[in-house]
Parts: C-alpha cells; sequence; structure tokens
C-alpha cells in the first residue's frame, strides 16, 4: 500500500465507479469523515488515511483483468520419457514452438523448437527417436488461475511461457505470442 495524497482519495474511488456511502462500508469510516476528508475540510488521522487506501487498494485489485481470461485452456503436453518425434508432430499439427513436460501431474520441464535445433546432436541419426528428457530445459512458471494480467506480464519477460494452476491442477498456459 502506497500512502497518496489525500486529494487521490476521491479520484480513486470515482474512477471506482464508488459513491462515498460504498468507500464508507468497504473502509469501516463514516460517510461524513470521507466527505469533508475529501472536501479538504479536515486533516485525516493516519488510521483513517490507511483504512481508506487498504479499501481502495482492495477494490482497485479486484477491477483488474484476471489472467485467467487469456490462457489457454486446452493444454497440450508430453511426457519426458516420450520421444523427440512426437513433441514435433505436436507442434507442428498445433501450430506452436513449445510443451510443457509433465511426468505424473507434476510439470517437470519444456521442450521447444529452440531446445532441440540447439540440441548438440541435433540432425544426428536417430535423434528424433531420443526421448525428451535428453532436451528438455527447463519448467515454465507456474501461477494460481487468479493471477492478475500485470503479474503474468512481468513474468513472461523472463519466461516463454507461463502456467496457470488451481488445486494443484493445471489449468492454463499462456505464451507471449
Amino acid at each position: 500500500m502506497n500512502i497518496v495524497d489525500i486529494k487521490e482519495i476521491a479520484i480513486r474511488r470515482r474512477k471506482l465507479g464508488l459513491t462515498q456511502v460504498k468507500l464508507s462500508e468497504e473502509s469501516k469510516v463514516s460517510q461524513s469523515l470521507i466527505a469533508k476528508l475529501e472536501s479538504g475540510k479536515i486533516n485525516p488521522s493516519y488510521s483513517v488515511v490507511v483504512s481508506i487506501e487498504k479499501a481502495l487498494d482492495r477494490l482497485e485489485q479486484k477491477e483488474k483483468p484476471k489472467a485467467f481470461v487469456l490462457a489457454n485452456k486446452n493444454i497440450v503436453f508430453v511426457n519426458s520419457k516420450n520421444k523427440i518425434e512426437k513433441a514435433v508432430g505436436i507442434m507442428r499439427k498445433q501450430g506452436i514452438s513449445q510443451i510443457p513436460v509433465i511426468d505424473r501431474g507434476r510439470v517437470v520441464g519444456s521442450i521447444s523448437e529452440r531446445s532441440i535445433i540447439t540440441n548438440e546432436n541435433y540432425g544426428k541419426k536417430d535423434f528424433h527417436n531420443e526421448k525428451i528428457s535428453k532436451v528438455m530445459g527447463e519448467a515454465f512458471p507456474i501461477l494460481p488461475r487468479s493471477v492478475g494480467v500485470d503479474t503474468v506480464s512481468q513474468v513472461l519477460r523472463y519466461s516463454s511461457a507461463v502456467l496457470l494452476s488451481e488445486k494443484g491442477k493445471i489449468v492454463g498456459i499462456i505464451t507471449k505470442t
């Protein structure tokens, strides 16, 4: 929570479409005190400002879009014991460039076009029959289903994809594209 200029309270309240009464209910601060504060008639105590700020922060978080709405819910994955040719076939068919590797319900890595073609054995005879475990990279980060878009966009700066989970199960994937 960042303490802001008292004048910002009315601006933030209006941006959220809140009445003074609704902000009063959410912050447990009387509506008349909010009205006096917004009009500049009083200097509120620190505890009053903190109560209002916490309520506004909480309500603003509710308003932010959730990443799950952007996620692909049809998650394609492979097992580390599958052959590389299976992953390549899936990527071609699905028009994707990376896939999570999941063993027994647990994310253990990822495989991508890049991890395949940059492998030292790429192009050698029977390379396509090798197990995915030989070329897989790090697992994609896993975030809760309820995470906001802004958090996912920060994580995507360092990872090519993010998995979303709910109750220990992967329920979505978001890639940079």
